[in-house]
Formats: C-alpha cells, sequence, structure tokens
C-alpha cells in the first residue's frame, strides 16, 4: 500500500468511525462528564483545569466557542459528546496507520481497527463528555511517532505530553517510550531528550494553570488539586479508591475480556458476551506469548509488554474493576490480538472480522441501543421531572449524580448531602436556615430520609 493510498484509507476510516460514533447519541451522560460540562458553560476555568486531567475542559470550552461563531446555539454537552466522537474516529485512522507501520496488511489493520471501534470500552466512551478517548488520540500519535525509522524525540515527547495533560494516568507510557527511543536510530541521547522534554513540557503546564488559574493560597490546597479524584474526601480528604489483595487481582482481570465487550453489566445475555470476551483475550494472548517466545526482539515488542505492565502498576490498585480506565490498554491489546491472529495464517482476516462484527453487534444491541433511550436513564428522567413540578429558585437535597443532573437539566440549586454525611445536624440547620429566608427545598429521591418530608418543608 502506498504511502497516499495509506493516508487516503486513514482519512476515511477516521471520518467513518466519526460519523458512526456521532449517530449514536447516548443518553447516559456520565457524572464527570456533565460536571465539566457546567464548568463549560459557566466559564469556570478553576473547575476546568482538572488537576488529573489538565486539558480536557480546556479544549471543551475552545471547542464550544468554535462551535458557538460558527452559528451553534446549543448547549455544552451535545458540543462535548461531538467533540470526544470527533476524536474517537482520529483514534481509528492513528491506530489503523500504526498497525501499517507495523508491518500488518491492510485488510488485518481494518480489522483491528475495526474490532478497536466496537470495543465496548473505546465506543461507549467516543459518545459520551470525557477524558480518556482523547488522551489515546494523542498516546496513539506518540506511539506512532516512536515507531519511525528515525523517529523525533521532541515530537514524540510533545505527543505523549498532551496525553499526559489529557490524562495524567498515561505518565506510565514513559518507561515504554523510553525503551522504543533507546533501541531506534535516536539511541539513549534520544530517549534523554525525549524524557526531558516531556517533563518539561507537563511541567510547565501545571505550573501555569497554578500560577495563573487556579492561585492555591496554600500548599494544602495545592496538594487537593493535583490529587484531583484522589481528593474528594470531605473537606479534601484522600482516599485511594482501592480494593484488597486478590480482590483487585480479580476484579482487574475480569475487566480485561469485559473491556472488549461488557455482559455482566445489567441484564444482558451473558453467553455471547463471555465468547466474545474470551476470545479477544485468547487471542491477544497468544499474541503475547508468541512475541515472548521470540524474545521481542523488535523495540515496539518489548515496549507493548511495558506498555500494558506500567499501566496495571497503577489500575491494579485504582478502581480495578472501572473499565473507562483501561481503554489505555485497548490499542495495546489488539495489537497483540493482531500478532496472535497473523500467526494463524490465512484465517487471520476472515476470524479477526468476525470478532470485530461479533462485538459490533453484541455492544450495538446491549450496550448502545439502550443508551440511546433517553427514558432509560432514570436519574434524566427524575431531573426533568423535578424541572417542572419545583419552582424556578427551589433547592433540592441531592446526593451522587443528582449533584450534577439537577444543575444541569433541572436548573436548581443543590444541597449535596454528601457533604453532610454523619452530620444530619448540620444539614437540618442548613435547610432551616434557607426556610427561614423564605426560600423553597426539596428532597430528591436519592438524597430522601424517611424522617424527612418529599416535599417542600
Amino acid at each position: 500500500m502506498s504511502r497516499s493510498d495509506r493516508r487516503a484509507a486513514a482519512w476515511a476510516l477516521g471520518l467513518a468511525g466519526a460519523l458512526f460514533y456521532l449517530g449514536c447519541p447516548s443518553y447516559r451522560f456520565n457524572f464527570d462528564g456533565v460536571a465539566c460540562a457546567i464548568a463549560v458553560e459557566l466559564g469556570d476555568w478553576k473547575h476546568l483545569v482538572h488537576g488529573n486531567h489538565l486539558l480536557y475542559g480546556a479544549m471543551g470550552r475552545l471547542f464550544l466557542d468554535a462551535w458557538t461563531f460558527a452559528g451553534y446555539h446549543g448547549r455544552a454537552l451535545p458540543a462535548l459528546d461531538a467533540m470526544d466522537s470527533l476524536f474517537g474516529g482520529a483514534g481509528l485512522a492513528v491506530f489503523f496507520l500504526a498497525l501499517l507501520d507495523l508491518g500488518f496488511d491492510g485488510a488485518l489493520s481494518l480489522a483491528a481497527a475495526a474490532g478497536l471501534s466496537v470495543s465496548a470500552a473505546y465506543w461507549i466512551w467516543s459518545l459520551e463528555a470525557q477524558v480518556y478517548v482523547p488522551a489515546v488520540f494523542f498516546l496513539l500519535l506518540a506511539f506512532r511517532e516512536l515507531l519511525s525509522e528515525r523517529p523525533r524525540p521532541l515530537l514524540a515527547a510533545s505527543w505523549h505530553a498532551l496525553a499526559t495533560l489529557g490524562h495524567a494516568g498515561h505518565a506510565l507510557f514513559l518507561p515504554a517510550g523510553l525503551w522504543m527511543l533507546s533501541r531506534s536510530s535516536a539511541g539513549k541521547k534520544g530517549a534523554g531528550i525525549y524524557a526531558a522534554a516531556w517533563a518539561a513540557l507537563v511541567g510547565a503546564c501545571y505550573f501555569a494553570a497554578a500560577a495563573f488559574i487556579v492561585h492555591p493560597d496554600s500548599w494544602r490546597r495545592l496538594a487537593i488539586w493535583l490529587l484531583g479524584s484522589a481528593a474528594l474526601g470531605l473537606g479534601g480528604a484522600f482516599h485511594w479508591h482501592t480494593a484488597p489483595g486478590l480482590q483487585a487481582v480479580a476484579a482487574w482481570l475480569l475487566a480485561a475480556p469485559r473491556v472488549f465487550c461488557d455482559p455482566l453489566d445489567q441484564a444482558r445475555p451473558p453467553g455471547w458476551g463471555l465468547l466474545l470476551g474470551a476470545a479477544a483475550i485468547s487471542l491477544a494472548i497468544s499474541g503475547a506469548w508468541r512475541l515472548a517466545r521470540d524474545r521481542a526482539t523488535k523495540p515496539w515488542e518489548g515496549a507493548i509488554f511495558l506498555w500494558l505492565g506500567c499501566y496495571a502498576l497503577l489500575y491494579l490498585s485504582w478502581e480495578p474493576a472501572t473499565l473507562v480506565y483501561r481503554i489505555s490498554d485497548l490499542p495495546a491489546l489488539w495489537i497483540l490480538i493482531a500478532v496472535g491472529a497473523r500467526a494463524l495464517g490465512r484465517p487471520a482476516k476472515p476470524l479477526l472480522a468476525s470478532l470485530a462484527l461479533g462485538l459490533g453487534l453484541f455492544n450495538g444491541l446491549f450496550l448502545i441501543i439502550p443508551f440511546e433511550n433517553p427514558a432509560a436513564n432514570r436519574a434524566y428522567q427524575e431531573a426533568l421531572g423535578i424541572a417542572k413540578r419545583t419552582p424556578a429558585d427551589a433547592w433540592i437535597v441531592t446526593s451522587g449524580i443528582g449533584a450534577v443532573y439537577l444543575p444541569y437539566f433541572a436548573g436548581r440549586k443543590t444541597i449535596d448531602r454528601r457533604y453532610y454525611e454523619g452530620r444530619p445536624e448540620a444539614l437540618r440547620e442548613r435547610v432551616a436556615a434557607l426556610l427561614a429566608r423564605g426560600e423553597t427545598v426539596y428532597w430528591d429521591s436519592t438524597a430522601k430520609d424517611p424522617k424527612e418530608p418529599s416535599r417542600k418543608n
């Protein structure tokens, strides 16, 4: 395949992927996506530059501004969803080119890219406002640059820095990047330039965000900002979201097939989903075994093991059952799947195409189509109902996802019950003070206390 044919095929695949995702509007509305949409609409830069993912909120704000300039008059959440769909399609194009660079033929590369496109985690989060798919897009750009015959350390470091600013977990790709560069024409000097440039770019962006946007007034405030999701306890208390010992290992291992298709979530027929997930993991293990048997002589072969292993160091201990974090594994796993399939010879292409088709049908029927039904999102429907049944200036006592759904979809002020855990008297005092000022206060279903009235107090 000539270079021009490669580019044309990649553009076609990226465009098709983006249009495919844009044509699957989701009403799942995850917590962080709605929270980011609130910050984007308010222009609240202190919340847009999140300590764990510095880049996403800023990109979202600029994307919405560009859309608005072009004539868009809608809200931020659909714009953020669309931005992720575009990144999802672009990521498929880069992944396809990377597979070609690795020596896979066009048909096998296309089948593996198609498989990535309909893998549960990648498909779901290419429809939702969230940080993970855009960050993986930048990571794939860094990986592809590192695959070059003459890799450019500064460019690779820049792409990797953007991935890390997209989500801080991508700092764990650094050992894989250093491995590839040190064994390339760039050598150890290039690896040193790469590490220094990556650290300087990431550090400079965090310093600028802290100094000019966040303005922490103490070292503790700075630490809370940097810790991000690990400092969401009451009063910014640190809390590592983990599971004990073997339970964490089991959850992490179980998440590996579920990242391809998730038969255990909600009421779905598990048989075919388990079979598809097991088939994908089996091919990936076969590919890994073949690389290990051949002693991973090429730089990228060793890098795949470092890629998966270093990310595992974090996600074995941080929410090991959470699928969205494992999007970072998917490109590496699909490369191993392609290796395992190629070793089978002539059946490789139909096998990989069949796997992609099976994943697409299962995930489409049991994941994506239900998410396209707004009636299936009960919290969303409750927020719309509250908007109709309560005064526009009402306060709603809520918890969980209501803390972002009610301000965004219902336009109501909220009292998040989470901040009053173990302090019911403080909550009652807060409500009493609002009532004394003539405000109206309601409790939604997520925060209802049997001892409290369900209507205005």
